[in-house]
């Protein structure tokens, strides 16, 4: 799926033109275990017949795209030797190992691939500010417990993690409150970096999780309109892993949803935690449906 999604990604960029010996730089990022030993982002690299250059797998769990999208821009912005950058996410949450549907509270899992190219050259969008922030007192809560099978073969239970944890640190009500700190932090000063208040935002692009917890970490706490939200787009497909907020902006820009003045936001977070936001400003307006 990341394959198939980056092969898209770049046929949007360049065209039909074989240019992707413009790729200086790629990013993969894959939160899910794939029970064997080797490199992912180097595969990929081989299979889209990328050029010799930087390539790299990402581990910021679900945030691991909103992370690679801020140091590819560094990378771009600071060393000019580097050409394109290639971000990718691959996710398949397979049964019987990781019950999609009961493995977390608040969370569906589903599968997905998303990739985008970022280009000192004018693209669809231009990135203006991105933001990341960390909390790692929360890194326990998803973390494997000595009671915990070890085995490899049973059923991944993240809700009995979190009990263990809720136990001994306060209960999910501190998990609410530090997420809800780290989110209006990383929201602001990425909106502070770009110039720009969260109305002036046409979309707001959030995580993919459940309701109650879409409600109470973001949509009350920043106080947005679910109608300026993909939030019901996010409960049909359950979290995508790393790759909702790509996803989302897929969703935006086929369905010509965004047009050429256009700002968004972006907001993803991943295990551990961290949180990263971005804001893109849409430089051109969607040609036809297939262009992404």
């Amino acid at each position: 799926m990341a394959v198939a999604a980056a092969r898209q990604a770049l046929e949007s960029s360049y065209g039909s033109h074989d240019r992707t010996s413009q790729v200086g730089l790629h990013l993969h990022s894959s939160m899910w275990e794939r029970g064997d030993f080797y490199s992912v982002a180097c595969s990929m690299h081989r299979q889209l017949n990328l050029p010799a250059g930087m390539v790299a797998e990402i581990n910021a769990m679900s945030n691991s795209m909103g992370l690679a999208l801020e140091l590819a821009a560094s990378v771009l912005q600071s060393r000019d030797d580097v050409g394109d950058a290639l971000v990718t996410a691959g996710e398949q949450f397979a049964e019987p190992r990781f019950p999609r549907l009961t493995a977390d509270f608040g969370v569906v899992y589903g599968d997905a691939g998303a990739a985008l190219v970022l280009s000192r050259a004018p693209g669809i969008a231009r990135v203006r500010s991105v933001a990341t922030v960390a909390d790692t007192s929360l890194e326990g809560l998803n973390r494997r417990t000595v009671r915990d099978p070890v085995d490899g073969v049973a059923p991944l239970d993240l809700r009995s993690r979190k009990r263990s944890w809720f136990a001994s640190h306060g209960g999910p009500e501190v998990v609410v409150q530090r997420s809800v700190r780290a989110v209006r932090r990383v929201v602001g000063q990425a909106l502070a970096d770009a110039g720009i208040g969260l109305l002036d935002a046409r979309w707001v692009l959030l995580p993919f999780f459940g309701e109650k917890i879409m409600r109470e970490q973001y949509l009350d706490p920043l106080q947005i309109p679910r109608s300026r939200t993909l939030v019901d787009l996010g409960l049909r497909f359950g979290h995508l892993g790393a790759a909702d907020n790509v996803v989302a902006l897929h969703h935006l820009w086929s369905n010509k949803m965004v047009g050429l003045g256009d700002s968004v936001v972006l907001v993803s977070s991943g295990v551990g935690m961290t949180w990263t936001a971005a804001v893109l400003e849409f430089t051109r307006d969607p040609i036809s449906s297939s262009s992404a």
